[in-house]
């Protein structure tokens, strides 16, 4: 989310979202078909946007998604992140070659055989820029290849203007954390060796930020934790580790400074372990507790967004799940399944827009 959308979220919708707790509707938009899921979108406003697929493909809109162009095409590239900073500069996150063979013992043989046909991923490098809109794209200097691969980026703007980007990953490990700093480039982050994997990573600030992380490359035997740092990653405290193996923090979202939320993604295959969890801090991420959010298990939660401390949305592998009272009560609402990313834009003449993107892409417009 970039300033202008966390400005929006954090002052004048507050007002405008806080008198109305019924879920609203998520439109289903048309996009190239996805067996396992499509895993990112970025906007740069209402109408234009890209998102991103495991087959190599990006695409563009500049119709609020009602159509989409295919722009660029890397066949054996798995594109699991996609960030712009405007309607030019943008940058890619490749998932790398190795990662999916991690997931084979975790997964059912349906999704794994969707997941392996269509990730064949050959690409070594991990991250990719762009500065004509997504037309054409390159590897990023100063970023090493063949050592991994990108889950999550994310960007804020610092007090004198200047844009950093931050890039983790990745999922089965290696963990890695990149920053992209305006006017310098690339450079790396060093995490602790307790840290396996990094599926997403989140900076309040240039010095203070958080990594959604798990315990050991391994999803089956990981524990899901959260590292925290208030030094721009020369040191890192965990502030957050679960108690149960086969768990990963997946994704996170700050509606305001003192509160966040995360998802808890599970790997565990016991069928008796239905409970699933998100995490909630209100003391700027110094402390976290779980939430439950479902007692399901096909619903493993992955997305979330919230627009103000109280009301945001969790996407699952299943279903979405909606909640106006800060996790304390959730509303099935659906937005698809195997949902990996929920983003917002600001609307023409107030109101925002979603995008929920997994297997398939919804939108939901609030006034």
């Amino acid at each position: 989310m970039t300033a202008a959308h966390k400005l929006v979220a954090s002052l004048a919708l507050v007002a405008a979202l806080g008198c109305s707790t019924a879920p609203a509707a998520w439109e289903k938009l048309e996009t190239e078909p996805a067996k396992d899921k499509q895993d990112d979108i970025s906007l740069v406003d209402s109408e234009t946007g890209w998102y991103v697929n495991s087959l190599g493909k990006i695409f563009k809109t500049v119709d609020g998604g009602r159509t989409w162009t295919p722009l660029f095409h890397k066949p054996g590239t798995y594109w699991r992140s996609i960030l712009f900073l405007d309607a030019r500069r943008g940058f890619a996150g490749n998932l790398g070659p190795g990662a999916i063979e991690g997931f084979k013992t975790v997964m059912s043989s349906r999704d794994w055989e969707n997941l392996n046909q269509e990730a064949q991923i050959t690409d070594p490098y991990l991250i990719y820029e762009t500065t004509d809109g997504g037309v054409t794209w390159s590897p990023a200097p100063g970023v090493p290849s063949g050592v991994g691969g990108i889950c999550s980026m994310s960007s804020l703007t610092g007090p004198d203007g200047r844009h950093f980007v931050f890039a983790g990953g990745r999922v089965t490990g290696p963990s890695k954390l990149f920053r992209w700093t305006e006017g310098q480039g690339w450079d790396e982050i060093a995490l602790p060796k307790s840290c396996g994997m990094v599926l997403d990573v989140k900076f309040l600030d240039a010095r203070t930020g958080f990594v959604c992380a798990a315990t050991d490359p391994d999803p089956e035997v990981s524990f899901a934790s959260i590292l925290h740092t208030v030094d721009g990653g020369m040191t890192w405290e965990e502030r957050y580790r679960s108690k149960r193996r086969g768990e990963s923090v997946w994704k996170c979202s700050f509606p305001t400074r003192d509160v966040g939320y995360a998802t808890i993604r599970s790997f565990i295959p016991d069928p008796a372990a239905t409970r699933r969890f998100v995490l909630k801090t209100v003391d700027e991420g110094r402390t976290w507790r779980e939430i439950l959010l479902v007692d399901d298990y096909n619903s493993r939660p992955q997305a979330v967004t919230f627009l103000t401390p109280e009301r945001g949305w969790v996407g699952t592998t299943a279903r979405g799940f909606e909640t106006s009272d800060g996790g304390r009560t959730w509303t099935p609402v659906n937005l698809g399944r195997s949902i990996n990313r929920i983003r917002i834009v600001e609307a023409p003449g107030g109101g925002l827009v979603l995008y929920a993107i997994g297997q398939d892409l919804y939108k939901l417009r609030l006034r």
